[in-house]
């Protein structure tokens, strides 16, 4: 008998599977004896985090989805893939800036925690406190002409992406800062599109249930898209051979997708 379609939710979990083994396996052979060169050092935390956080998104693919939460953790993961390849090819100023620019921030919330609740730092002995903004003088002086304001780099997001994909000769960075990280900007920062689902469900009393499984299998492809395009980076950055066929495997499944069957929804209780 003639095997049933895959339903979106399959490929793009097989695709994840796949690209989650194939970015561990190379993770294994980039630092294999040389995991203390920091530039790698952050793309094997960034190898680990992005399968992590798929994991952890392919968890939130319940009964009934929790769509919102896995577009967030998906804007997180297409910056993290974005952020680890960049990294391979930024100046050394950019890398030591995003090594030590947590400081800047973290003495920023402790000055504006002060201002606001004054004398509620003074648990933290005075002679720490001297040391550790010292220490954060010391970094903004040194991040200076790399760092803004908020960021351990002057370039957005889209920026970096752009600057990886000139040097990969590709485009495969841009589709995700343009539309994979973009899209999830409702989400994270609370906008009120993020809440219409949610005020019509109180307007009709009842939630409607195919648009969050769209929205979840839209959060899940997306996952599969970031961790095929880490993979292709890595592959490329790192001349890492012997994956073809993964990375050939998946891109086939991915181009399956749209015109496979959605997932077949739960009946409402």
């Amino acid at each position: 008998t003639e095997e049933e379609a895959w339903t979106k939710r399959q490929i793009a979990e097989k695709c994840i599977e796949i690209s989650s083994h194939t970015l561990l396996e190379m993770g294994h052979i980039l630092g294999h004896g040389k995991i203390n060169e920091s530039r790698l050092e952050i793309l094997l935390a960034a190898i680990v985090r992005t399968v992590n956080c798929s994991g952890a998104i392919q968890r939130l693919y319940a009964d009934r989805p929790y769509s919102e939460e896995m577009n967030v953790l998906l804007r997180s993961l297409a910056e993290m893939v974005v952020t680890g390849s960049y990294l391979q090819i930024a100046t050394e100023d950019e890398v030591e800036s995003y090594r030590q620019f947590d400081s800047i921030m973290l003495s920023k919330s402790m000055r504006l925690a002060n201002e606001l609740i004054p004398g509620c730092v003074e648990s933290i002995p005075e002679t720490l406190r001297e040391a550790f903004e010292k220490h954060a003088d010391e970094i903004r002086q040194a991040t200076n002409g790399v760092a803004s304001q908020t960021s351990w780099t002057k370039k957005d997001l889209h920026s970096r992406a752009s600057a990886v994909d000139k040097t990969l000769g590709t485009d495969i960075l841009q589709f995700l800062s343009r539309i994979v990280y973009a899209h999830g900007h409702y989400y994270t920062h609370a906008t009120f599109s993020s809440l219409t689902a949610t005020i019509d469900s109180f307007r009709t009393g009842a939630c409607d249930e195919v648009a969050i499984r769209n929205d979840a299998d839209f959060a899940l492809f997306g996952t599969a898209q970031a961790l095929h395009v880490f993979a292709m980076s890595i592959s490329l950055l790192k001349n890492v051979d012997g994956y073809e066929a993964h990375l050939e495997l998946v891109q086939d499944l991915l181009k399956q997708y749209n015109d496979a069957p959605s997932t077949v929804l739960p009946k409402s209780r």
